[in-house]
C-alpha cells in the first residue's frame, strides 16, 4: 500500500467555501480520514458506483453533507478524487447526476493508470500548483 493522497478539484471547493464553517469541516474531516484510516476504502461511506464513492457526514438531526468521489489505488498512491461536495437536502440534484461524475472519476482512475509511480508523483505536483485544486497528504494531518 503507497501513501494516501486526497486531491480536491472544482466545483469541490467552492461548494464548502458556500457551505459554511461548521458543515465544511465537518465534511474535510471525513475526507480527510481517508489519509489515516486502516483501510482506505473504510474512509469511504459508501461505494455509488464503479468508480464513484461517497463520503459522508451526518448529524443527528438529519441534515449533513455530502462528497462524491473517485478512488484511485496505485501500488505508491492511494488517491481520492474529491469531484464535488454538497449538502444533504442537494443530494437527489447531484444524485441524478451520478452517470457524469462517475464518467469523470473513470477517466481520472484511467489517467493515473497508465502512468509511472514517478509520473503520479509529477501530477501531484502539478495538481498541488494549481490554484483550482487542493492536495493533501498524510503530512498535512
Amino acid at each position: 500500500m503507497g501513501r494516501r493522497y486526497v486531491v480536491f478539484f472544482e466545483p469541490a471547493l467552492a461548494n464548502l467555501d458556500a457551505m459554511g464553517n461548521h458543515m465544511a469541516t465537518r465534511l474535510e474531516n471525513q475526507i480527510t480520514d481517508f489519509l489515516d484510516a486502516w483501510r482506505p476504502e473504510a474512509a469511504f461511506a459508501k461505494s455509488l458506483q464503479s468508480y464513484l464513492w461517497q463520503f459522508k457526514w451526518s448529524p443527528r438531526n438529519g441534515s449533513g453533507a455530502r462528497a462524491f468521489s473517485g478512488y484511485f489505488a496505485g501500488d505508491e498512491h492511494n488517491i481520492a478524487l474529491v469531484l464535488v461536495t454538497f449538502k444533504k437536502n442537494n443530494e437527489d440534484k447531484f444524485n441524478l447526476q451520478q452517470k457524469a461524475f462517475n464518467s469523470r472519476a473513470k477517466s481520472l482512475n484511467r489517467k493515473l493508470d497508465s502512468k509511472s509511480p514517478s509520473d503520479i508523483g509529477t501530477w501531484l505536483e502539478d495538481q498541488r500548483n494549481n490554484s483550482d485544486r487542493k492536495v493533501l497528504d498524510e503530512t498535512d494531518i
